[in-house]
């Protein structure tokens, strides 16, 4: 018996038609004894030989005997007795071992730690639930709560047909409060890997169905790994890289091309001797100034005033001129 009680507990509410339906509408082997709890057992106070055992586990097809070898190392290994998992904690790892299988990988207690924290259950003192880590979540829509999963329990007889070869002594039949928290589990190119494989398959806790989940049961347990899968980091332009790219650019527009460049040496020579050059297009037409004006005259004659507040001295002469030709015309 338990040397601590984590009561009060709830008065159970099976009955002998529920013990009927776990085995004709589950399919669970008369084999498996399975019977109500009796006067004064609780879950965490059960008697030698059996184990303690909630509906819930087992309801929609999710848990069937024997049970599975892979959950039973986990247990084993937590220290945790079967009864005290909550139904979250076997969802979410039914679930990913599901997707393992389908993909061929390997998925235990190490890959359980790198995805979920485990936790005590605050509504059921003693039970332990799964907390996915921060950005991990493979699987969706599990139940935040199972209604009155606590008040559904039985226990059965431990034997071949309930637990088949494993050895149901390594797991503790006293409930413990002092579990081992799993740790931190820094993120990995592994981990990466892992979690992307296990997302790209169907991961809706409703669509993991009793067929899919017994085809699951049949495949050889998966011993591979994910490819590892390395994280590709946003590219941000460094502070002053446009900047400098806006230089580079305009460099690049005030650059000459080859054929000019023995003339652009030449002309830059000249400037040194005091001489003003202009551009190819000016020396054809010497008359015209360096910078391009715009001279508007009106049909009547009269021209308007040119703005000579910034005009240089060729603006003026260049203004005289058109003025010349009109007279003349």
């Amino acid at each position: 018996m338990a040397a601590k009680n984590f009561g009060p507990h709830l008065k159970m509410i099976l009955k002998g038609k529920h013990i009927d339906a776990i085995y004709e509408l589950w399919g669970v082997s008369y084999a498996v004894e399975i019977e109500l709890p009796e006067d004064g057992e609780t879950p965490d106070d059960v008697r030698p030989g059996y184990c303690g055992a909630c509906a819930s586990h087992f309801e929609a097809g999710s848990l069937s005997f024997p049970l599975p070898r892979f959950l039973l190392e986990v247990l084993a290994e937590i220290k945790t007795a079967f009864i005290q998992m909550a139904p979250n904690f076997f969802q979410y790892f039914l679930g990913c071992w599901v997707r393992a299988q389908e993909e061929g990988l390997e998925f235990g207690l190490r890959e359980l730690k790198q995805l979920f924290a485990i936790k005590r259950n605050n509504g059921f003192p003693g039970t332990m639930i799964l907390a996915p880590r921060g950005g991990r979540v493979i699987i969706e829509g599990i139940p935040n709560k199972d209604d009155r999963w606590r008040e559904k329990f039985f226990v059965f007889k431990i034997n071949p047909a309930s637990v088949g070869d494993f050895d149901f002594e390594r797991i503790p039949r006293e409930w413990s409060d002092d579990i081992e928290p799993f740790g931190s589990a820094p993120m990995s190119l592994e981990l990466r890997g892992l979690m992307e494989t296990l997302r790209r398959g169907s991961t809706r806790w409703l669509s993991f169905t009793p067929d899919r989940i017994q085809a699951a049961y049949a495949l050889p347990p998966g011993a591979n790994h994910a490819t590892p899968v390395a994280l590709v980091a946003p590219v941000r332009p460094k502070r002053g890289r446009g900047t400098k790219r806006k230089k580079d650019e305009e460099v690049l527009l005030d650059r000459p091309d080859e054929s000019s460049e023995a003339g652009s040496s030449e002309r830059t020579r000249k400037v040194h001797r005091g001489q003003v050059l202009r551009p190819r297009s000016h020396a054809q037409f010497p008359g015209l100034p360096a910078r391009p004006v715009s001279v508007a005259i009106p049909s009547g004659g009269a021209r308007k005033a040119p703005d000579t507040s910034a005009s240089s001295a060729g603006d003026r002469a260049l203004n005289d001129e058109v003025d010349s030709l009109s007279r003349q015309s």
